[in-house]
């Protein structure tokens, strides 16, 4: 078999990944996965896509099923790059759905994977994540801290240029923001709106200007900040971002009842409510607990495999120990009977010796 061509791989990857044709790019990506030969780093990178795919179709059962299916397979394989990108993802999707309890624990779960392993780019999307739940709890010491410790991770691993970078500073900028630090906020805003736009990277243009008409509310520029939340709900109807529609709305519709403009604001809110209440569909609580439950079984399962492994091996130690231990006994015993006899020898040849050379040997 023919070995895969890398660079065809990646090209077909970059253009996936900037269509809104969620449903194609699907089947493009399971062609993708049945290339023969393909390395291990790009079929990790074609399936996180494929992931990426599921979450903007909002087919949360699917994506959890996927994720767990690889997890248990990256188990078996004992490929930890695997099994800490999974769940990554699984992170991410429980975010999405959602449920952010469960998010958390599946980022600590790949934390704990990639921290041994150095997978920089691993830890920085995490603790970049775990930032973001701390922003929006209102806890911003730690919401500062993780997007600084991810944006030094991504320097650790060169990758200042990526969307990913971007996303730490612009997240670290509405840190700022809700700090009321906003000439800090401004100056990064600016930066990456500007680099957005000239890289053409509609997703992070769509969350920059949404974020920074909050700054540009509290510096009272009202008018300008309903020109370009109005500007982001325009792309992100465009691109079909996940959840980027539903938050223009909703940010637009704010920063119209800021400008007394309640009308309009009140048509963009109903819009909003419609969208959430067609987020779901009806027994989708059910397929996820019921994928969640398989999951947590097999889960238990490989914990409990790993355990008795564990124990077998202080058993085998234990009794390599006593072994040991058995026959450093006998060692000695030999020693000791070989020292009597040398002793008794030594007495019968020098008779004075008594309890002095008693002390002597006891101390040798």
């Amino acid at each position: 078999m023919a070995k895969a061509d890398s660079s065809t791989v990646l090209k077909q990857l970059a253009v996936i990944k900037k269509s809104t044709s969620h449903e194609t790019s699907i089947v493009l990506l399971q062609k993708l996965l049945a290339t023969p030969n393909l390395p291990d780093d790009e079929k990790l990178a074609v399936q996180s896509s494929l992931v990426h795919q599921y979450q903007q179709l909002q087919k949360w059962d699917t994506c959890l099923n996927y994720c767990q299916q690889q997890i248990n397979l990256a188990h078996q394989q004992n490929n930890a790059l695997a099994e800490a990108t999974f769940y990554k993802l699984m992170g991410g999707t429980y975010y999405y759905i959602p449920q952010k309890d469960n998010a958390i624990a599946y980022w600590k779960k790949c934390i704990a994977i990639a921290e041994p392993n150095n997978y920089y780019a691993l830890l920085a999307q995490c603790y970049h994540n775990v930032g973001v739940i701390s922003l929006e709890k209102a806890d911003y010491n730690a919401a500062e801290k993780y997007f600084i410790k991810a944006i030094d991770l991504s320097k650790q691993n060169n990758d200042t240029a990526s969307v990913t970078f971007s996303l730490h500073y612009r997240l670290l900028a509405t840190t700022y923001d809700s700090e009321n630090k906003l000439d800090k906020a401004a100056i990064i805003f600016q930066d990456i709106i500007a680099k957005s736009r000239a890289a053409k990277d509609s997703a992070n243009l769509v969350e920059s200007l949404l974020f920074y008409t909050n700054v540009l509310k509290k510096k009272k520029e009202f008018e300008k900040a309903l020109v370009l939340s109005h500007e982001a709900l325009s792309i992100a109807r465009k691109i079909n971002l996940i959840d980027g529609v539903i938050t223009a709305l909703n940010t637009h519709a704010a920063n119209l009842a800021d400008a007394q403009n309640y009308k309009e604001a009140y048509k963009y809110k109903y819009e909003e409510d419609d969208l959430l209440k067609t987020r779901f569909s009806g027994d989708l609580n059910k397929k996820i607990s019921e994928a969640e439950a398989k999951f947590k079984t097999s889960e238990i399962q490989y914990e409990n495999e790993i355990a008795s492994v564990k124990a077998k091996k202080r058993k085998t130690d234990l009794y390599s120990g006593i072994y040991q231990f058995a026959w450093y006994c006998r060692l000695n015993i030999l020693l000791f009977i070989s020292k009597k006899k040398c002793k008794a020898k030594n007495t019968n040849a020098t008779s004075g010796t008594g309890r002095k050379g008693k002390a002597k040997q006891r101390f040798a």
